[in-house]
């Protein structure tokens, strides 16, 4: 039931332009990053790499992608109807459609990490396959808690308002209390940068985890309320 349900997600994202274009446009600017980054000269290129354009432009925007991908760009409720009026239930077709996202953003960003890991990789980063697998894990995580935040937002407005508001709110909601609650920040802790408040890196880890169930608590209460 459950691969059957996964097809129509999985049919949205393979033949929509926009989202194979945005994931090629946002894997070429953290690579190309970290290509600067390498050429750059400076210590740990690999981490600056990936705190920079992988953390901060890619990852969001390559996963709000995907979101709005399996949502037809607009509200995932209303993308999820689409199977519930031919008798699937409605919290299951759109919990299909988090997974089928989420899933997909982990692996991507996951694979994204490997490639700018090995394009930047110099002088002064760990060495390559301890930072490659690191890297690896830390970029599954985020880029499933990234989507699946991105598909709770898609659940609130008439045309899945919530999902922008959110990309908006991981850029500028720092490190602080709201940082907090938000990815972003739990990104950059575990690629090397600076703490979200008094959490170390294993709290941060954590934090995606509980983000991403959070989020798909919410997708499922919303579609409940569409039953």
């Amino acid at each position: 039931m459950i691969r059957q349900l996964a097809r129509l997600p999985l049919r949205r994202f393979a033949r929509s332009r926009m989202a194979w274009l945005s994931v090629a446009s946002w894997s070429c600017v953290a690579v190309a990053s970290a290509w600067w980054w390498h050429r750059s000269g400076t210590s740990a290129p690999a981490g600056r790499a990936l705190l920079s354009a992988y953390a901060t432009l890619s990852v969001p925007l390559l996963c709000s992608a995907l979101a709005a991908a399996v949502a037809r760009g607009g509200s995932l409720l209303s993308a999820a109807n689409v199977l519930s009026g031919f008798g699937a239930r409605s919290r299951q077709v759109a919990l299909v459609h988090l997974g089928v996202a989420a899933g997909g953003a982990a692996g991507l960003c996951a694979l994204l990490a490997c490639v700018v890991v090995a394009v930047a990789h110099g002088p002064g980063d760990p060495p390559v396959w301890r930072d490659l697998f690191t890297s690896a894990w830390v970029g599954a995580l985020a880029g499933g808690a990234f989507c699946s935040l991105f598909c709770a937002g898609s659940c609130f407005g008439k045309r899945g308002g919530g999902r922008n508001f959110l990309l908006v709110a991981s850029w500028i909601g720092g490190a602080g209390a709201l940082g907090s609650l938000l990815p972003a920040a739990h990104l950059r802790s575990l690629l090397g940068g600076g703490a979200v408040g008094d959490l170390g890196q294993r709290a941060s880890a954590l934090a995606l985890a509980l983000i991403g169930c959070v989020s798909a608590l919410v997708v499922a209460y919303r579609a409940r309320d569409r039953n």
